[in-house]
């Protein structure tokens, strides 16, 4: 059997709970969960990776042990496949996949089987880009019934070139219909292989007509820094939601020279629902704002094969005050970047307490194509602290739906000190300096996301004066003016009352009415200039970014703190090397 391996700090993500109304990748579907963060969605899916452990230990196993094992699980799958009062396709080759994963999960969490299309696609993510059309696609309700519904198309893509809109309705997939699929299993559909084609039927969102396209998948790139501009006052923002590539240093790079145009004095780097990617990218994120020798991470493993530590090498690193957003869906390679911030007190952590995963995998491929991701070793911040989260209760579902138990906290929590001698926690996850608290929808705003969709579907389709409102709407957005004015919300009274019944969400419109304003202005941008520009409103009106901002100063404080506590330690130690002998310097 061949493998290739190289290591992986995974973390799986399966139905974690995102909001409505945000950016995903192509194909990449809102969740049907209630949201943790306003207008946001997490990116689902996503596994962290390092370069190292390019050998795998494989000690000779114990052949006559083996074989009875294997005859074993043969002989049940036998008797089952004879006697099960139903015969299933596929059947025993589903029971094997059950077998091989129960016994994966027995061990950790982040030990897992993928078939072969998944393993593909595992891969294919540290590379940039996917397989597809280009296509963003969403669930709402429509009488009951979940749709899946086009929120937006990536420019220069198949989707784009087909002609996709905002709003357009997919109402099958190579004739398999849709109507009441999740749109992570649309998205699995529409995905495939490169130069393969799809046909996608759609409903037209401007003229209700249906019609069959094919599509041919090609190269999507997916941008791991999909947004960077400054939100005032000198301040900038990078968003680094999507998880960290191999292209994610170079994405940096380019992002922060831009916003060095552009006069920036600050920073706010958001690593809300990154849930990992490749650790040395992550730690050349960090690189770009710690100073030379300063300690970003260490992995401890097994076997020396898998032990490694990351350090700086940045002569000149970048200086100016920065904060730091996360949330319970920052995750693996992410949280390496937040705790080497917060152990160097760089930069002050806002937001929620992180997810908690810091065990880091071997990524095995299978001679058929599949792969197992195997657990080989743990990472540390610079302070000592493990990230992990206790799943010793072997709960499953307690451990994916991010709960944090009290009981398991007070088993795992480790005090260490920072750079300047702050109290800091391990065994749990980051835990912010800053924090928000609980910023969930409300069940009233839960209620309002999918008629706010369908009012801007209608708005901008409206072919009696939607040409002229549409470029009215464009033409705001590009000069900052107000885009959701008195007109539009008298209009959205209009339609709430005809479409759904005023007693029951145009009254509730107006007891929401900041939130109804928000949500207007990110669903407007999306459908008229698409993710970016809805990434930036969405931002403006984050409560999270506003309290960053506000912290900035306190925060550049505490880095220049930092900056002398450093430079006296790595005095202490040059001192001490000198003293030794020349043969152990």
């Amino acid at each position: 059997m061949y493998y290739r391996s190289i290591t992986l700090a995974a973390i799986l993500l399966v139905g974690a709970p995102a909001a409505a109304g945000a950016q995903s990748p192509e194909d990449t579907p809102a969740s049907d969960l209630p949201a943790v963060e306003p207008f946001r969605l997490s990116p689902g899916s996503s596994f962290s990776a390092a370069n190292g452990g390019d050998a795998l230990i494989k000690p000779q196993p114990n052949a006559k042990k083996y074989e009875t094992i294997v005859g074993d699980l043969r002989e049940a799958l036998e008797i089952i496949e004879r006697n099960r009062v139903v015969s299933k396709k596929d059947g025993t080759g589903r029971l094997v996949r059950s077998a091989i994963e129960s016994m994966l999960h027995s061990l950790d969490p982040h030990s897992n089987f993928y078939d072969a299309s998944e393993f593909a696609e595992l891969i294919g993510e540290h590379q940039n880009e996917y397989f597809g059309t280009g296509s963003t696609i969403t669930n709402y309700l429509v009488n009951g019934l979940r749709e899946t519904f086009i929120v937006a198309v990536t420019p220069n893509t198949p989707a784009s070139a087909a002609g996709l809109r905002f709003g357009d309705r997919i109402v099958a997939v190579d004739g398999v219909k849709v109507p009441g699929l999740s749109s992570m299993r649309v998205r699995e559909m529409v995905r495939g292989r490169l130069g393969t084609t799809v046909k996608i039927t759609v409903e037209r969102a401007a003229s209700g007509l249906i019609e069959t396209i094919a599509i041919k998948r090609d190269r999507v790139p997916q941008l791991t820094v999909p947004n960077a501009f400054v939100v005032g006052d000198g301040v900038g923002y990078i968003e680094m939601s999507v998880g960290f590539s191999f292209g994610t240093p170079g994405e940096l790079d380019k992002a922060l020279s831009d916003l060095r145009l552009r006069g920036i004095t600050s920073l706010i780097l958001d690593l809300r629902g990154n849930t990992g990617g490749i650790v040395d990218s992550a730690a050349a994120v960090a690189d770009r704002f710690l100073p030379e020798g300063a300690l970003i991470a260490t992995q401890r493993g097994r076997y020396p094969i898998d032990e490694r530590i990351w350090r700086s090498t940045n002569k000149s690193p970048i200086k100016m005050p920065m904060v730091v957003l996360v949330d319970g869906d920052t995750a693996s390679a992410a949280e390496i970047v937040a705790g080497a911030m917060q152990d160097n007190d760089r930069a002050l952590i806002a937001g929620t307490k992180t997810f908690g995963k810091g065990l880091v995998q071997n990524v095995l491929e299978l001679n058929n194509g599949a792969g197992l991701t195997l657990t080989a070793a743990r990472y540390y911040t610079p302070a000592g602290r493990s990230i992990q989260r206790d799943y010793s209760d072997g709960s499953m579902y307690d451990y994916f739906s991010q709960t944090h138990r009290a009981d398991l906290i007070d088993r795992s929590v480790t005090a260490v000190k920072t750079l300047t001698d702050r109290t800091v926690y391990g065994g749990d996850g980051i835990a912010p300096d800053i924090d928000l608290g609980a910023t969930q929808l409300t069940r009233d705003q839960a209620q309002l996301i999918d008629p706010l969709f369908f009012f801007v579907r209608d708005l901008i389709n409206d072919r009696a004066d939607g040409k002229n409102r549409v470029e009215n709407i464009r033409q705001r957005f590009i000069f900052g003016e107000n885009v959701v004015d008195d007109k539009i919300l008298a209009d959205l009274a209009i339609f709430l009352d005809r479409q759904y019944g005023r007693q029951q969400f145009a009254d509730l419109a107006e007891r929401e009415g900041q939130f109804v304003r928000s949500q207007l202005r990110y669903d407007l941008a999306l459908a008229t200039f698409g993710l970016e520009m809805a990434g930036r409103q969405q931002v403006m009106d984050d409560l999270l970014v506003k309290l960053a901002t506000e912290n900035i100063g306190r925060s550049g404080q505490l880095a220049t703190e930092a900056a002398r506590a450093f430079e006296i330690r790595r005095a202490k130690e040059k001192r001490s090397l000198s003293k030794l002998p020349n043969e152990l310097r």
